[in-house]
């Protein structure tokens, strides 16, 4: 396989995804995004995406 790097780096990535959001994910989410907003906060988040 051949591959030519183009541009290295981010300048910005967006993207979308469409899916639907279980409650309890919604949830904790959301407490991220909150927790996230305090001027000191580190925020991890830890997704289980197997079916």
């Amino acid at each position: 396989m051949n591959a030519e790097i183009l541009h290295s780096g981010f300048d910005g990535l967006k993207f979308t995804l469409q899916t639907d959001i279980p409650p309890k994910l919604r949830a904790e989410l959301a407490s991220a995004k909150a927790h996230s907003k305090k001027p000191t906060a580190i925020a991890w988040l830890i997704l289980d995406l197997s079916l």
